[in-house]
């Protein structure tokens, strides 16, 4: 069985043979949730994959809102990646330092939502480019400024309201991301003040379900994948929604379902951070956390 989706899932071998490819724009998408007090980008300039450029989600984003790395406009989307040099013609292929389970697929779901044809995530990420002793750089190289026109993709994203009203309807299937002690209200969560739980008949798929068991963060075969999410109670035959913390994790499991063939996977970007802390909304399973 071959992944249904397969093109959107590189390796390091076939990045390292087209580095050199003007066509392929390599991107570093490495983010840390706040209370690892790490720096993406300060990492970037440290060591990278030889010609990628930074792509951070904080910024490239609605700054404007309390929530985190929310969506942007169009206009700002398209303005800041032509800053990059990114093009709508370009084979964007994105990566990030844990794997590709954290940032890199929420930058994959990004440039699918503002209707880019061509964009992959390295199998492994950084972890097993470095595995594999290949070549890295470190500081930052400017590159020139090109087009970029942006068009937004509603079917791909979920808003709070739609959630609420699917409560009673319960047509999409929303599959949680997080770990099952966050889901559960066993663990805490990481940002500040936020309670503990899930959204109401909502099952639980912890992202790291998505990965084999080596030190280089590589994903399942396809039927391991298939067989964490029926393991999980999801019906692969109805529509799904995902949702994390904030919407970046949830972008994996939304990527492991498009390699499995659901090409319209809707990810909730506000997720818990927004269901969480919204009073107005009922959540299950709190603990005393």
């Amino acid at each position: 069985m071959d992944y249904v989706n397969g093109q959107d899932l590189v390796d390091t071998k076939w990045l390292k043979e087209h580095l050199e490819d003007n066509s392929v724009k390599v991107l570093d998408a490495t983010w840390y949730l706040p209370s690892l007090k790490r720096d993406g980008e300060a990492e970037f300039l440290e060591a990278h994959i030889p010609g990628s450029v930074h792509f951070n989600i904080d910024k490239i984003a609605d700054t404007n809102s309390a929530l985190p790395h929310m969506l942007p406009s169009e206009m700002q989307f398209s303005s800041q990646v032509e800053k990059l040099g990114i093009s709508n013609f370009h084979n964007i292929i994105v990566y990030d330092k844990n794997g590709g389970f954290s940032a890199a697929a929420r930058v994959w779901w990004m440039f699918r939502v503002f209707g880019h044809k061509n964009v992959s995530i390295l199998n492994g990420g950084f972890v097993k480019w470095v595995f594999e002793n290949r070549e890295t750089e470190s500081g930052q190289k400017n590159y020139e400024q090109v087009n970029y026109m942006a068009d937004f993709n509603t079917n791909l994203v979920c808003s709070l309201d739609e959630l609420v009203i699917n409560l009673e309807t319960k047509t999409e299937q929303v599959l949680d991301g997080r770990s099952s002690g966050r889901f559960y209200g066993a663990e805490r969560e990481p940002r500040e003040g936020l309670p503990s739980g899930h959204i109401p008949n909502s099952l639980n798929v912890p992202v790291l379900e998505l990965f084999e068991e080596t030190d280089n963060m590589v994903l399942k075969s396809p039927e391991k994948l298939k067989k964490s999410f029926l393991d999980a109670g999801v019906d692969l035959d109805k529509p799904i929604v995902t949702t994390c913390g904030s919407g970046v994790t949830a972008a994996a499991l939304s990527f492991a379902l498009f390699l499995l063939g659901h090409r319209e996977t809707r990810v909730y970007d506000g997720s818990w951070t927004e269901w969480g802390g919204n009073k107005s909304v009922p959540k299950s399973s709190l603990g005393r956390v």
